[in-house]
């Protein structure tokens, strides 16, 4: 939109009018930005810095062997990456034998739908989030949560999470139930996100409903 144009309705006065331009602006604007290796990289960087961990495991990526391939692993106790590219210049955890056993948390049940993760995110963007800490960890001020399949879903820790193998393109989820997590794939890699007690008097969250 065109500084002319703002300042028009500015003086105009069409507030509320504006507010909705430039909330369809900013979630048009998140729809054309396809995600590439150094923004997942970056991702990856980030992605333990949302929680405080005392356990080294939840600190740093491992590598791993799941479903018959070498991915690098990401936890942080509330959610999971598992990644077929590379950490790069990361600090690995060493010994895979003591790192958890993550794979076990990736179990395809229910039925598996279709859903655009930068459709959800560019949305929750337009009506004001960002990724921060307290969109992520467990005791956090969050804002912003997801509701799909009568679960719900922190956007941080999705956001977090979800772009450390974001391709760009649609992704393939499970989920069976509003206490079971929520697992998502692509051709990159894997995501496992635990939903939480959401209570709306308390919290008082903008909900994103996801069909």
């Amino acid at each position: 939109m065109q500084n002319t144009k703002i300042l028009e309705m500015l003086n105009n006065g069409q507030i509320e009018k504006l507010k909705i331009l430039i909330q369809e602006e900013i979630f048009l604007d998140g729809l054309k930005s396809k995600p590439n290796v150094k923004q997942r990289y970056a991702a990856m960087k980030k992605y333990f810095s949302y929680v405080k961990n005392v356990n080294t495991a939840c600190t740093m990526p491992c590598i791993i062997n799941f479903e018959g391939e070498m991915h690098t692993a990401f936890t942080n106790g509330y959610s999971i990456a598992l990644t077929k590219e590379t950490s790069g210049g990361m600090e690995l955890f060493k010994d895979p034998e003591k790192y958890f056993k993550v794979e076990k948390m990736v179990t395809y049940d229910g039925e598996a739908k279709e859903i655009d993760f930068n459709k959800v995110i560019s949305e929750a963007k337009s009506k004001g989030y960002k990724l921060k800490k307290s969109e992520v960890d467990g005791m956090g001020d969050f804002k912003y949560v997801f509701h799909y399949n009568n679960a719900y879903f922190k956007i941080g820790l999705l956001d977090a999470t979800y772009s450390i193998i974001n391709d760009g393109s649609k992704a393939t989820v499970w989920h069976s139930g509003k206490y079971a997590p929520m697992i998502i794939k692509n051709d990159l890699g894997v995501c496992v996100i635990l939903p939480f007690n959401y209570n709306k008097e308390k919290n008082g969250a903008t909900v994103i409903e996801v069909a």
